[in-house]
């Protein structure tokens, strides 16, 4: 129950039976057996850190303190504490899971977790309380919420993903009709690895100064981005969030912010119309509208053509985003008529 100070590397490859403090300097390498119990502390004090061996390690409690980043070269675990305080746990491709189901048991203050393709953070569940996954990147905080709907024993996963999702091959051109895009500059990656399936309700964090504007939450369902039936987006500070409820995550899911398309219609007061006749076109859907013929803008416009014409209508939301869509009036001639007297 000692603490125990160690400059440089500490390798182990006999037994490590601990309940007291380890401040480490160097890197941690378990090759072997470590035990621990609720006063086992391991602290890393130094530079730039790796954890790794061919053994991986399950701490009760493990503090980032120091400097530089942390960085995993396996998957460890945490049975107690994670205390990320201000530091950045690099996991690479591999997994960091607290199995403590206690919602304070990731803990921080500017501190955040970076990953790459198949790395995470995971943690334990046990309750309907909201758990936060703070993942980010170097210089992008983007953390999530993961709100489970029932008390049922899980594991959920988290990656944030600085990329673009379709260098993943999330092909960001691939959506429905009413996405107009997919947040280019990251995504999450969310799945229930462990217990029954368990629906639970999300958040996903952005900065609407930096990663702009977004209207709802999709997710990608294999081919295709679609958008989460009832999600939303809302102010918050210092971020905004992405929410939806009630979803599952039984398989790996990338998840996404995006913008709504508008859906267009227009339709004509009177079609088909006789030749020198009007009728007024009306288009709904977006908040501005611009016109094909010279017609200019405005979302209701009468017409008189000689002939039958296509018309077309340009929306746009406050997005930014737009469609096209388009309307036919048809013409029809006058009859021609002719009188005559009988003899």
């Amino acid at each position: 129950n000692s603490n125990v100070i160690i400059q440089n590397n500490i390798t182990n490859n006999g037994t490590i039976n601990s309940s007291g403090i380890i401040d480490l300097y160097g890197d941690w390498i378990n090759n072997s057996a470590y035990s621990h119990n609720s006063t086992s502390y391991v602290k890393l004090k130094g530079a730039n850190q790796n954890i790794r061996g061919s053994v991986s390690t399950t701490f009760y409690n493990l503090y980032l303190e120091g400097t530089g980043v942390k960085t995993l070269g396996n998957n460890q675990n945490v049975d107690g504490t994670l205390n990320l305080n201000d530091r950045e746990l690099a996991t690479q491709n591999y997994t960091m899971t607290v199995n403590n189901p206690l919602v304070a048991s990731v803990q921080r203050t500017t501190g955040f977790v970076s990953s790459t393709v198949g790395g995470g953070l995971a943690r334990a569940t046990n309750s309907t309380n909201t758990y936060l996954y703070p993942v980010g990147s170097s210089g992008k905080y983007r953390p999530a919420d993961i709100t489970p709907t029932s008390t049922t024993a899980s594991i959920y996963k988290v990656r944030m993903a600085n990329v673009d999702a379709s260098s993943e091959g999330y092909n960001r051109n691939n959506k429905a009709s009413d996405i107009c895009e997919v947040n280019p500059s990251f995504f999450h990656i969310m799945q229930q690895t462990s217990g029954t399936s368990n629906n639970a309700n999300i958040k996903v964090y952005y900065d609407n100064t930096i990663d702009g504007s977004w209207d709802k939450v999709g997710n990608w369902n294999g081919s295709l981005w679609n958008n989460y039936i009832g999600s939303s987006t809302s102010s918050g500070s210092p971020l905004y969030y992405g929410s939806v409820n009630n979803i599952s995550l039984s398989s790996s899911t990338p998840i996404a912010l995006t913008k709504n398309a508008p859906v267009l219609s227009v339709s004509a007061s009177t079609n088909p119309i006789c030749n020198g006749a009007s009728t007024v076109l009306t288009a709904s859907g977006a908040n501005t509208y611009s016109w094909s013929h010279s017609l200019g803008t405005g979302n209701t416009k009468t017409v008189t053509p000689t002939s039958s014409t296509t018309y077309t209508v340009t929306g746009t939301l406050a997005n930014g985003c737009s469609s096209t869509t388009s309307i036919s009036v048809t013409v029809n001639p006058l009859p021609s008529v002719t009188a005559s007297a009988s003899p």
